[in-house]
């Protein structure tokens, strides 16, 4: 059984068969004519029939090489399809990727963004697969191969994990509109001694919690936890509604403060909210070393728009 035609014999063969003279088709492909006039040889050789009759200047296809001509094509045109397909999969254009998130770099707009550029890049051919997770959900999701890459506020403790500093956000100050005895523009610690609080739920995040209590000792006041939340949209409605102050990020307002809410900056308070990018220590795949790129740059600030809340 012979072995299939080189490719290069092919492609040699159809554009001397559109040109129909040794010197076009040796311009057309950017070699001298002996070296084409070698490949058609070899080629006929290798088929065992003659592809042209040759007559005075011009080359004329043999019955068999108009036979063979499509097939040449096609075959060629296959090609061509295969070696685009492995560019696109070596870029990660193709490729599923998944990508897990903490609800902060969807506030923040650093997700978005990134994702954005993400399109633009892959003309919309790169399907992405997101995934909401706390932090230590995604390091669990990566060890099991559940992810191709993370977007985590706090970092797994052991090996087999790599990570990058995307950036830093301080926190605000969530006040009611109408507060009994407003505060002054940048609060101290003894303005907010006292104050109702409302804060994210202890369950979801005991490390937050105590991080916060810790970081409101250090600053002088013990906040008084009158209501716990699950989200940011909850957490600034209770504020608007009176009931109380809470912490939260520029980015937690990026599609708006509600009526009824203030923020005010507590400069130098103990807490800000750190995004990093995490993945198997072993080399991302192509799709997620092309996203990772598109993220902000190692300890960089995070996007004008903001921040969010833990």
């Amino acid at each position: 059984m012979p072995s299939p035609p080189d490719l290069t014999l092919l492609r040699a063969f159809t554009v001397t068969a559109e040109e129909a003279t040794v010197g076009r088709a040796a311009a057309r492909l950017h070699i001298t004519q002996s070296p084409l006039s070698r490949q058609l040889q070899r080629l006929e050789a290798d088929l065992g029939f003659a592809l042209f009759h040759r007559v005075r200047k011009r080359l004329i296809l043999t019955a068999e090489g108009r036979q063979f001509l499509p097939q040449a094509r096609a075959l060629l045109e296959q090609a061509d399809r295969l070696a685009a397909a492995a560019t696109r999969l070596k870029r990660g254009d193709d490729l599923p990727l998944t990508v897990g998130y903490v609800q902060a770099a969807l506030h923040s707009g650093l997700l978005p963004d990134a994702l954005r550029q993400w399109q633009t890049l892959t003309g919309g051919s790169g399907a992405v697969r997101l995934r909401l997770l706390r932090s230590h959900e995604q390091a669990t999701a990566l060890e099991r191969g559940e992810l191709d890459l993370g977007l985590v506020h706090s970092l797994p403790d052991g090996p087999g994990f790599a990570h990058r500093l995307l950036g830093t956000d301080p926190i605000r100050l969530a006040l009611p509109a109408g507060h009994p005895g407003a505060l002054p523009a940048v609060p101290v610690a003894a303005d907010l001694d006292g104050q109702p609080w409302i804060a994210l739920d202890r369950a979801l995040n005991p490390a937050f919690r105590r991080q916060f209590i810790d970081a409101c000792r250090d600053w002088g006041f013990r906040p008084d936890i009158r209501y716990e939340t699950a989200d940011v949209p909850t957490a600034l409605s209770l504020v608007a509604a009176g009931l109380g102050c809470a912490l939260v990020h520029a980015g937690a307002t990026r599609w708006g403060v509600p009526d009824g809410v203030v923020l005010r900056p507590l400069p130098g308070f103990p807490i800000t909210l750190t995004t990093y990018a995490l993945w198997r220590q072993d080399t991302p795949s192509a799709a997620a070393a092309r996203l990772l790129a598109l993220l902000p740059d190692p300890g960089g600030p995070l996007p004008a728009h903001g921040g969010a809340q833990p």
